[in-house]
């Protein structure tokens, strides 16, 4: 039920290209499960970070210390994927 809420809750959010929420939604799978879902908190942190959020920025290098280079690279793929699929994730 959380899970759903929070997506609730941010979708037009990240929708609109807000950049805290980006950071926040990085998070959420972090907070859900530590690495289960690291390849989207990474990639979220990454659009926040492409954004100039500090905190996406902070965040995403400390993940970076956790993962292979492999891991990295398909975690940047996934953040290119969403951007692809919604360019708002950019801002305007």
């Amino acid at each position: 039920m959380a899970k759903k809420l929070v997506a609730t809750i941010t979708m037009p959010t990240q929708l609109e290209g807000i950049f805290n929420a980006q950071s926040f939604l990085g998070s959420v799978p972090i907070l859900e499960r530590r690495y289960r879902r690291l390849h989207t908190a990474y990639a979220w942190y990454n659009i926040a970070a492409a954004n100039g959020n500090e905190n996406g920025k902070e965040y995403k290098a400390e993940m970076a210390q956790e993962m292979t280079k492999e891991q990295i690279a398909e975690a940047q793929k996934l953040s290119t994927e969403m951007v692809e699929a919604n360019p708002k994730l950019m801002g305007d």
